[in-house]
């Protein structure tokens, strides 16, 4: 089953130097209060997490050294030719420093998946013991998705088996459904705000089903990062680029508890431990 889309890849706002990168995902993190974490001696040490996307350029200075495992399910280039795995990486490597950053592919160079390549990588990811599991992707619900099987495998993984499940909500904007699988229970669904933390206006958001949509948000808009030329980054904006920061948070969150957190007491950190916006 084919239609899976990519939560980001907006318009390029321009190419910069990789200091240039750091410099601008470090400010995001400092509006959104992450780098006082940084200054109490959190990283994400130990903790391991995968990217399901579409490869990761492990050569780019924003992400040397960080790529521990790869697996190769989508065809393609494991080390990214489309740029958004990459791009993901590169946020989530500012965010949690010391993370342990999966190679994951799970979609081809085209940025296109399948549900079967997609739901495999989930379940590697799982059993290759990631602690949370980033999806900055995603296909739109046309109806209550509680009976869709990448839904349940979702909440199997994080309510059996304690996995952060963190996934882009899409960039639909209001009164748009859910995707799969940010949709499922089990999952953070992140959606995107702007530098000044108001809502991005074509970030996915409103109730569905019964339920509240999306649980969080992160600035997701004109975010540098890592691309696949050389050592350039290249600025995008999505929900895809929002999510990484919420991964990295909880990871850094989980180094802190010094172990796994459920996905309640992750909710409640998020609601009670965030601003409104």
């Amino acid at each position: 089953m084919t239609g899976c889309f990519l939560c980001g890849m907006g318009k390029i706002e321009g190419m910069q130097t990789t200091q240039y990168c750091i410099s601008d995902i470090q400010d995001a993190l400092h509006r959104l209060k992450i780098d006082t974490l940084h200054e109490l001696g959190l990283s994400g040490r130990g903790i391991k997490i995968a990217v399901c996307d579409s490869g990761i350029r492990s050569t780019h200075p924003l992400l040397e050294g960080r790529i521990t495992k790869k697996i190769q399910i989508a065809f393609g280039e494991l080390e990214d030719n489309a740029g958004h795995g990459s791009h993901v990486a590169g946020i989530l490597s500012q965010t949690a420093p010391k993370s342990e950053i999966f190679n994951i592919k799970v979609l081809d160079d085209n940025t296109n998946g399948t549900f079967a390549d997609i739901m495999t990588g989930i379940e590697t990811a799982a059993d290759m013991g990631a602690d949370v599991i980033n999806l900055s992707l995603g296909s739109y619900a046309k109806t209550c998705i509680i009976d869709n099987i990448m839904c349940q495998l979702v909440d199997n993984i994080a309510f059996e088996r304690n996995i952060a499940v963190v996934c882009a909500a899409g960039n639909g904007g209001p009164g748009i459904s859910p995707t799969i699988p940010a949709g499922a229970y089990g999952s953070i669904a992140v959606g995107s705000c702007n530098d000044n933390l108001t809502t991005s206006n074509w970030s996915s958001r409103g109730p569905f089903c019964g339920m509240k949509y999306p649980d969080c948000a992160a600035i997701g808009a004109d975010i540098y990062s890592a691309w696949v030329n050389g050592s350039v980054c290249e600025s995008h904006s999505g929900t895809s680029m929002a999510t990484p920061i919420v991964s990295g948070l909880i990871a850094l969150l989980i180094e802190a508890k010094g172990r796994r957190l459920t996905r309640g007491e992750i909710e409640y950190i998020l609601k009670n431990g965030c601003i409104k916006v």
